[in-house]
């Protein structure tokens, strides 16, 4: 049995590296980047035609992905000045190629010479630069997963920023990557205080529900609605809420509209949240009461719900009149973007995407959301990475941002350290997130560190017990393990859960082979697998699973014919 799960193995890593290029959740729907790009392209202002947003020859070549020539004009750059800002960016490549204790050396070093300049000359000087110097390192310190040295300098240097925006949205992230919920949330109060336009609410509103203080996020959501109901940087917030809250901001959202029946706030967020979790039908019921309002939120969802319902006129008609509000606001580059996009000229697409940055540097969702998307499709995949980079800077706070990127690691560039990296510090930000739990433990299983992967899947499935495939993974870890009456529980587990698991199905067809000796019920569980493959979405899955049919069925006929088949277990192929 040892040698069958070593081939198991190894047959898992052969099909996670042989077929890397799974579209992953950094990619969501084109419905909501549709309403995401027109949310920021109205809330920028443009002058002139430029889409040239770096400011240098280094951001230049950061953003083509050729690091070290970055660095080296960063080196020139920093020759003619002696605030350290220029060796923070260089900080921050080191980061992202991997190096990050290259990248720490740098960063304390860094900070020495800030501290020396700011003692001879005084902070006042300073006071603009360093802000932003502070709050690059303290989110470079984070994102190479040191979370204590960025909580312990990010609170050495608070209280002289504690009203700098961008460093508030950073302490928040800090203190959640350090289980410090509390002072996240006074991070997110503060906010509040000195920032009082619909927008910093609405972007509070998004911290708070971060956070899982979803009654505060609502009441500022409430509170930007009362500002400007119209100010579409509202209707993100709903859509930036992780798939693992979504029942929980839907059963207060829907317990408000029933006590407030003539707020359509409610009703809006509400149809969001339906959406969100793929429950189209009732937010088209919500939207069919809505019909005679008159409100750009209203307005976003009726372009979600009639693309998600094929009504392709009708999306085309609303979004015509949310450009008309506003003609100033050039949405139509971003509609455009994404209609290039869709026919597949990237290139256009990339160039409206860019103007978006020059209209509103801020846009998280443009570098995060929008770009990798259309750099993945065309072939130019590391690309994706200074860009979602750039993202995490402008909202550290954005969970599905920082699970995005680690995402993009795991099933895109295939870069497995980084995407642990990234994995550890998402999970520690937001710990009941049991899918990125599980993707964790994929990573674990690659490199055959089947201790880890056990930890990871059983934390997932105490997050969320009622989901088969968790159960499936730890099936198979057990039978790793040669704990085969555990294993096996699992496995049934999985597929009373789900009957439409087939790979569920073809692990107890390999136990009743590999360990019951029970040809008969080994070869039923497999032909049901097999007569069933279109209910597995993966190609390279389908195949590996003919793969083991195939060798079954050879076993099977000869011993039909009476022949006692010496049977190579170990080449069948188990998932997880």
């Amino acid at each position: 049995m040892k040698s069958f799960i070593k081939k198991v193995s190894s047959s898992y890593k052969y099909i996670y590296n042989k077929f890397p290029y799974i579209e992953p959740i950094l990619v969501i729907s084109l419905s909501i980047m549709i309403v995401l790009s027109i949310i920021l392209t109205i809330k920028g202002q443009s002058e002139g035609n430029d889409t040239t947003f770096t400011k240098n020859i280094a951001e230049e070549l950061f953003y083509k992905g050729e690091y070290d020539k970055a660095i080296e004009e960063f080196k020139i750059l920093q020759k003619d000045e002696g605030w350290p800002s220029w060796n923070v960016k260089i900080a921050e490549i080191y980061s992202l190629k991997g190096d990050r204790d290259r990248s720490n050396t740098i960063l304390k070093e860094s900070v020495v010479k800030r501290d020396k300049i700011i003692k001879e000359k005084g902070l006042k000087e300073y006071q603009d630069k360093d802000s932003k110097l502070m709050n690059n390192v303290i989110l470079t310190f984070l994102m190479n997963n040191e979370k204590e040295e960025a909580l312990t300098l990010g609170e050495s240097h608070l209280q002289d920023y504690i009203n700098d925006k961008q460093m508030l949205k950073t302490m928040t992230a800090v203190y959640m990557a350090n289980s410090k919920y509390n002072k996240a949330e006074e991070m997110v109060d503060t906010y509040i205080l000195n920032n009082k336009e619909a927008y910093d609410y609405s972007t509070a509103a998004e911290m708070y529900m971060f956070i899982n203080k979803f009654d505060k996020g609502i009441d500022a959501l409430s509170k930007a609605w009362a500002l400007n109901s119209n100010d579409v940087s509202i209707y993100k917030v709903i859509y930036q809420i992780p798939q693992c809250d979504r029942k929980t901001i839907i059963e207060k959202l829907n317990k408000l509209s029933k006590e407030n029946p003539n707020e359509i706030k409610y009703k809006i967020w509400l149809a969001q949240g339906y959406l969100g979790n793929e429950e189209v039908n009732k937010a088209e019921k919500i939207l069919d009461k809505l019909e005679d309002e008159e409100n750009n939120n209203l307005r976003l969802l009726k372009v979600e719900v009639y693309n998600k319902t094929k009504k392709q006129k009708e999306m085309k008609e609303t979004i015509d009149e949310i450009i008309e509000q506003d003609k100033e606001s050039y949405v139509s580059d971003a509609i455009l973007s994404w209609e290039y996009y869709i026919e597949g000229q990237y290139d256009k697409s990339f160039e409206l995407a860019k103007k978006s940055i020059v209209k509103n540097g801020d846009c998280a969702e443009i570098y995060g959301l929008l770009i990798p998307k259309i750099m993945i499709k065309k072939g130019d995949i590391k690309l994706a990475e200074p860009y979602l980079r750039t993202a995490i800077e402008k909202e550290p706070f954005n969970y599905n941002i920082m699970n995005s990127i680690a995402d993009y690691y795991s099933s895109v560039s295939i870069d497995k350290e980084k995407a642990k990296n990234i994995y550890n510090i998402s999970l520690a930000m937001k710990n009941n997130d049991s899918e990125a739990t599980y993707n964790l433990a994929n990573l674990y299983i690659a490199e055959n560190n089947i201790k880890e992967a056990m930890n990871s899947i059983k934390k997932a499935i105490n997050i969320s017990d009622g989901v088969g495939k968790y159960h499936r993974m730890l099936g198979a870890l057990y039978l790793e393990k040669e704990l085969f009456e555990e294993g096996m529980e699992e496995i049934r587990l999985a597929y009373s859960m789900d009957e439409n698991d087939m790979l569920a199905l073809n692990n107890a067809a390999c136990y009743y082979f590999a360990v019951e000796g029970d040809i008969e019920r080994g070869m039923d569980n497999m032909q049901e697998a097999y007569d069933n493959l279109i209910k597995i979405s993966r190609i390279d899955m389908q195949k590996s699973l003919t793969e083991n049919y195939n060798k079954a069925k050879k076993i099977y006929d000869r011993y039909q014919n009476g022949n006692e088949p010496q049977i190579e277990i170990d080449e069948f192929i188990l998932f997880y």
